[in-house]
């Protein structure tokens, strides 16, 4: 069976079985973001920051006792102390988008082990609680749907929009994928499916003070119609089989893009867009092409003075520019610098401008 291997800013990655495959060059047609959460919890009385580091210290216990997780430990652990510091440095935005990644992949795990009886009675079991999911996940889409409200910050926007889509894939996927494989996996992205509703409704019950005016969102077919085509052309540039699983998750957020964008979820839509032209740039980017740090920061400040301008919500712009000042802050200390280095230089380089240009588009 075919596995996609998820490789995101988290810097780590994960190997779970593929939900789809294709022909053509996408090769899943399933979502290859596979990290993510479910916070069915009351955060009244909480700050964001303390929603977040509550969140951070249930996923920290859970890692040594996942199983799927056994070869990257670290690397997850390491994750997590970055979304900590991420929202003790005012990087509310950074610190959600990474505690989304981690969340729905890591606490699936938790559903997964509740259901371990479930599974040992069998297909007619698994099938019972796929229906009792269904009935769960409609009444949270409808708490959700009340809930959302015309103040919230782009990017807030964006992340639960990504959430109600990815969530109504890996349920539908649930199913199929127990009944060709194991239950266990089945009952997994049953987890995943809930736990992407539940990050929302945290993001929903979470105040956002001195919110700017958000800017008109836009269609981003143009964009991503060239951001496909490119993607097909750099794959038969580069079609190796070290390259393969890099360009199976590529095309994954490139066709979850377009499932948003197709939904009229244009907030999301650009987020997926940017998350996917950053992993375009990073396949494409030789290291030696990086700079230095002093000029990849000097550029930087440019670009986060911009973002800072003016009364507009620029909260999309802040998770990239902010995840650029953290590559850039890890090329001190890491043991190969480089990979920092370039992925600080793509975000600066492409991914900002690119984020500023559409934004200039849609007023």
């Amino acid at each position: 069976m075919l596995n996609i291997v998820v490789r995101r800013s988290s810097k780590f990655s994960i190997s779970l079985p593929a939900l789809a495959a294709s022909g053509r060059l996408r090769l899943a047609g399933a979502l290859g973001c596979l990290l993510i959460a479910g916070l069915a919890h009351n955060c009244a009385g909480q700050t964001l920051s303390d929603q977040v580091l509550d969140r951070v210290n249930r996923l920290r216990a859970i890692v040594p006792l996942a199983e799927v997780l056994k070869d990257q430990r670290e690397q997850v652990l390491s994750s997590l102390s970055d979304v900590e510091a991420s929202v003790r440095d005012g990087q509310n935005y950074l610190a959600l988008y990474r505690l989304q990644t981690l969340w729905t992949g890591i606490q699936p795990v938790e559903y997964a082990r509740s259901k371990a009886a479930d599974s040992k009675e069998g297909p007619a079991q698994f099938e019972r609680a796929w229906r009792r999911l269904s009935t769960e996940l409609k009444s949270k889409e409808a708490s959700i749907d009340r809930q959302m409200r015309a103040g919230l910050p782009q990017a807030i926007r964006g992340l639960i929009e990504m959430c109600l889509i990815k969530s109504q894939a890996y349920y539908e996927s649930s199913r199929p994928f127990g009944e060709d494989t194991q239950l266990r996996y089945g009952y997994y992205y049953m987890g995943v499916a809930s736990a992407y509703l539940d990050f929302a409704l945290m993001c929903l019950k979470t105040d956002f003070p001195g919110q700017l005016s958000a800017p008109a969102s836009r269609s981003l077919g143009r964009e991503l119609e060239q951001l496909d085509a490119k993607v097909v052309e750099t794959y038969k540039q580069r079609d190796k089989p070290a390259l393969v699983e890099e360009f199976i998750a590529l095309s994954s957020n490139v066709e979850f893009a377009i499932q948003l964008e197709r939904a009229r979820r244009y907030d999301g839509a650009l987020i997926a867009y940017l998350d996917a032209a950053l992993k375009l740039g990073l396949l494409e980017t030789p290291d030696q092409q990086a700079g230095s740090t002093a000029e990849l920061t000097a550029r930087l400040d440019g670009i986060a003075a911009r973002l800072g301008a003016g009364n507009r919500d620029n909260s999309v712009g802040m998770i990239y520019a902010a995840s650029a000042r953290l590559a850039l802050a890890h090329a001190t200390t890491a043991a190969r610098p480089s990979e920092d280095l370039k992925k600080a230089a793509v975000l600066i380089d492409r991914i900002l401008p690119a984020y500023l240009n559409i934004i200039s588009e849609a007023k």
